[in-house]
């Protein structure tokens, strides 16, 4: 049961993985061919390439949540899956500064086009990237003390 839980795991990331991908390649083409207008460029343009600044994080976390799950499968030490669970926490944390740097940029867009939720929802991504952040801390703590924090 416990491999079969595992293959549904590196299959979900392989389903979240390509469609990103794809998405990714087709807004550029689209970029490309319809240009944003010059009078916006300066403000869209740097929210444009943070969104795929982004996305090299966010690879290297799905590529490191593959090899924790293959060291979790393969019954490997628990330094191993410490110095994993490290780099995918620093990975989140790239991911979600990479979003509050581009923090004004959305805000500039948002002025000039009078939709103050647009900030809120720019900031979705880093907020989760943070929780994620922090419930790997946990998960790091246990690790190295062997027990759940609190007990």
């Amino acid at each position: 049961m416990r491999k079969l839980s595992i293959l549904f795991l590196k299959l979900s990331l392989l389903f979240v993985t390509l469609p990103l991908i794809l998405l990714a390649g087709y807004g550029v083409f689209s970029l490309l061919a319809n240009p944003v207008n010059p009078v916006y460029a300066w403000m869209l343009y740097p929210v444009i390439a943070g969104v795929y600044v982004s996305l090299l994080p966010l690879f290297w976390v799905f590529c490191h949540l593959y090899r924790l799950l293959e060291a979790v499968a393969g019954k490997k030490s628990p330094d191993e899956k410490e110095r994993i669970l490290k780099k995918l926490r620093k990975g989140s944390l790239f991911f979600a500064g990479v979003f509050v740097f581009t923090e004004p940029f959305v805000f500039q867009v948002a002025q000039e086009d009078d939709a103050p939720g647009l900030i809120i929802f720019f900031l979705i991504p880093a907020f989760f990237a943070l929780i994620f952040s922090a419930v790997l801390t946990l998960f790091i703590d246990r690790e190295e003390t062997g027990r759940v924090l609190g007990s």
